[in-house]
């Protein structure tokens, strides 16, 4: 992951930030896992008190470094919850307290279809 510390790079956090207050909930969505079961593609999401539902992989996957692929954050890893990965990771960066965002699943949703 990039250790830079850019202004796009503070972009990012302040976009997630202003978004998302620390105890939001942030689910995430398996979008693809490689053949080899060691990289996954994870999308992240957070529903506002509205009901819309933002997108917060591109914000993420800026802020930690990584690249998108299959509509998700690219990442691999074995024997670790890649998504609670993230969103811990995030978290931590930008609140200071890698359990300041909880985590869900888009499939948690009733009517989610995938």
């Amino acid at each position: 992951m990039n250790s830079n510390i850019t202004s796009d790079t503070i972009k990012n956090a302040n976009n997630i930030k202003n978004l998302c207050p620390a105890g939001s909930r942030i689910d995430f969505q398996l979008c693809h896992v490689s053949k080899s079961k060691r990289t996954r593609d994870i999308a992240l999401f957070y529903t506002k008190p509205s009901g819309e539902v933002c997108d917060l992989s591109y914000n993420v996957a800026a802020l930690l470094g990584l690249k998108m692929k299959n509509n998700g954050i690219r990442i691999g890893g074995v024997g670790m919850d890649m998504a609670w990965f993230l969103i811990t990771k995030t978290a931590n960066l930008i609140y200071d307290d890698q359990y300041a965002f909880q985590q869900g699943s888009m499939t948690d949703y009733p009517g989610y279809t995938h």
